[in-house]
């Protein structure tokens, strides 16, 4: 038996399609419905369930259970299931692994090849996980595509798409929504420009709007549940199905009711879809900015569009389409099952694709055991993760799985091999990660050229090719792929490199003076001691970066992403981080004086014991950044107050202590501290320390006995 498999692992559900002979068509998963909760159950001899069992088992033992975990691919620290680590690849095998079982039984047979989708923001470092995920599965023979390709591959088998038509994909799924430029050739979908994405928007967001929206309606009376009881948490479970089941039932009605069947909490509260509307369009209108986004690194017009292509359950919100069509005055098309859009493109693809030619497989483990392989690793630190505001209705949503707040440095794994642009004469050498040859002499001579221009420079690239040291001041270079390049100690000043990818690339010491970075994506890179001031970086993507010993100083970096980011040991006194996303950044050690941030700013928990202190009058106040990382854990002191001091503390700060009570303590490195924890021999200084009114602001990384006086 010969067929093909299309598989979309989603945040929230999972879709798979079969290519048998030329025919398409969805593989059933679920017992309900065609697609299977992405939900995975730990069971006390350590079998994962999947699926409805999964969701339903979870019920009982909510400590057990993990939802959403595709958000979190990249993060180290694991998911604690009944006290047993897991890493977010192997939650995802289990899935995967359940798709192959579906499918061999079906046919009989294990399938000759199989594409699976993953979103087009992915890095390097993310597929590579994805990448293991897919081998714990036991799949074998696999590709990747993106979805906004799969997306258009199944719309173009609907809808005639001639060649050259360029579409827009505006993904919003469960989880996460994703922006993609593509155009048809005659070879299929392309991507153009960078594509973008939300991490932390999706239908499961939307769900909690409305739980939220129940709760305020009852006067906060969810609020004083206990979540420990089983009736509780089986009343709350079956309230989140309900509000799910409302906000859908709002896409084709205008008014609703949803049932309250919960200990103590006996009635329904209605819900309206212009309510709906109202708690969702907040949160439409940011996919809208990010749609516009792509296309901007397209360098297009909504005018150049063929149509924008919905797809994901929750594009069937009808104010997706009309705020879509009401901003972009474009065509807008939504396909009739946008959840399954993905996995039949991906099958479709699949058809006529030959296997990869790879070494012979090991053979798979059999289809009735789950993925094996993994060896859970040490547990990692766990701290207070909860959300302050309804925190029962927040454990359902999350799963109840413990909140690991301990953030540590992301680093590749690997490199995805990548086609080189038109013209490149050497492949990529996938040991090393470097491009050499003509190609990249050919960059560097156009780079050297004051007449070369911009167009030039970006049809080249310079993806995995060391340009250390390189001079590209004053250049225009947006959307040019550095990714995997080496460009350590170059210079970026005065450039413009908007919507260029550094994915995955060295830039230690690069320097990007007054540059404009407006959508970059540094994803993955390494940026030790880079040097960002007085630049223009407004929604730049820093999303799994080392920034070890940076200056980030007097920029603008508003609606930025710092997912998995570290840091540590770097200056950020003066930047803009208004709407910026560091809830999953490794904060500490990081010199804020100054700092703008609003209501909108995403702070996450400290990653560990951690102080900050604060002081001066000078340069500005960082008492809204103060205020909002002290609701996530960190202990604030300010001018006047004292530590007490003991050996076992720990000092890392920057800022000009030279003449003033805190030199005692700290090493300083012109303006600020570059390098990681400072110990201090604190048997030669006096047993206190009083914070003086100097111009500094720093985090003091506490030892077990360093406690305000």
């Amino acid at each position: 038996m010969t067929y093909q498999l299309g598989i979309d692992l989603g945040t929230t559900y999972t879709a798979a399609a079969i290519a048998d002979g030329g025919t398409i068509e969805a593989l059933n998963l679920g017992t309900r419905s065609a697609v299977l909760p992405t939900v995975v159950f730990a069971r006390d001899d350590g079998d994962l369930l999947v699926g409805e069992t999964a969701e339903t088992r979870g019920v009982r033992e909510p400590t057990r259970v993990a939802r959403d975990f595709k958000r979190r691919l990249g993060d180290t620290a694991p998911l604690v299931l009944g006290g047993v680590p897991y890493p977010v690849e192997a939650l995802m095998a289990a899935v995967l692994a359940h798709v192959r079982q579906a499918a061999a039984e079906r046919m009989g047979a294990e399938p000759d090849h199989v594409v699976i989708t993953h979103p087009a923001t992915y890095s390097n470092y993310r597929l590579d996980l994805l990448r293991d995920a897919v081998r714990r599965s036991g799949l074998t023979s696999v590709e990747f595509l993106t979805e906004p390709q799969a997306a258009a591959t199944h719309y173009a088998s609907l809808d005639r798409v001639a060649v050259g038509d360029v579409i827009a994909v505006y993904d919003l799924g469960g989880g996460t929504f994703d922006a993609a430029i593509v155009r048809n050739t005659p070879d299929g979908f392309e991507l153009l420009g960078q594509p973008q994405g939300l991490e932390r928007l999706g239908g499961i967001d939307f769900d909690v709007a409305v739980l939220e929206h129940v709760n305020d309606s009852l006067g906060s009376q969810l609020e004083a549940l206990d979540d420990a009881d089983p009736a509780v948490r089986a009343g709350l479970a079956r309230l989140r199905a309900d509000a799910r089941h409302a906000k859908e039932t709002l896409s084709n009605d205008t008014d609703t009711t949803i049932p309250l069947i919960v200990p103590g909490v006996v009635g329904e509260v209605a819900l309206s879809r212009a309510e709906l509307e109202r708690l969702v369009i907040p949160r439409i209108r940011e996919s809208i900015d990010v749609l516009r986004r792509a296309l901007t690194s397209a360098h297009l017009e909504p005018t150049d569009l063929a149509s924008v292509l919905l797809v994901g359950g929750s594009s069937r919100i009808p104010a997706v389409r009309r705020m879509v069509t009401e901003a972009l005055h474009v065509r807008v098309t939504a396909d009739v099952d946008p959840e399954m859009a993905v996995a039949l493109g991906a099958a479709r693809h699949a058809v006529g694709q030959a296997a990869p030619a790879a070494p012979s497989p090991v053979a798979p483990p059999p289809l009735s055991t789950p993925p094996s392989g993994f060896v859970p690793p040490p547990p990692a630190p766990t701290g207070p993760g909860r959300s302050k505001r309804l925190p029962v209705i927040g454990a359902v949503v999350a799963a109840a799985v413990v909140a690991v707040v301990a953030v540590v440095a992301l680093t590749s794994g690997g490199s995805e091999p990548r086609s080189q642009p038109d013209g490149t004469d050497a492949p990529d050498d996938t040991s090393s990660g470097i491009v050499t040859g003509e190609a990249c002499d050919r960059f560097i001579a156009l780079v050297a050229d004051a007449t070369t221009s911009d167009q030039a420079l970006r049809d080249e690239g310079a993806s995995g090719c060391d340009l250390s040291g390189l001079d590209l001041s004053s250049r225009a270079l947006m959307g040019i792929d550095f990714s995997r390049a080496t460009l350590d100690g170059a210079k970026f000043d005065d450039s413009d490199v908007s919507g260029a990818l550094f994915l995955d690339a060295s830039l230690t010491g690069t320097s990007f003076l007054r540059s404009t970075m407006q959508a970059t994506d540094f994803s993955g890179a390494n940026l030790t001691g880079i040097i960002v001031e007085e630049s223009t970086a407004p929604y730049a993507v820093f999303d799994s970066v080392t920034m070890r010993g940076a200056s980030f100083v007097h920029s603008d970096c508003t609606g930025c992403s710092f997912d998995g980011a570290v840091l540590v040991g770097s200056d950020v006194a003066g930047t803009n981080f208004s709407g910026a996303n560091i809830a999953n950044a490794d904060f500490a050690s990081v010199g804020i004086e100054g700092i703008e941030v609003d209501a909108s700013t995403k702070f996450g928990p400290a990653p560990g014991p951690i102080l900050l202190v604060i002081a001066g009058t000078g340069a500005g106040s960082p008492e809204a950044a103060a205020a909002a990382l002290a609701s996530v854990g960190y202990e604030t002191l300010t001018s006047g107050d004292s530590l007490s001091l003991q050996s076992s503390t720990s000092v890392s700060c920057r800022g000009d202590f030279f003449g003033s009570e805190m030199r005692k303590l700290l090493i300083a490195l012109d303006h600020f501290f570059l390098g990681d924890v400072q110990e201090v021999d604190f048997n030669e200084i006096e047993s206190a320390v009083t914070i003086t009114d100097e111009q500094v602001a720093c985090v003091v990384l506490l030892g077990a006995d360093l406690v305000p006086a």
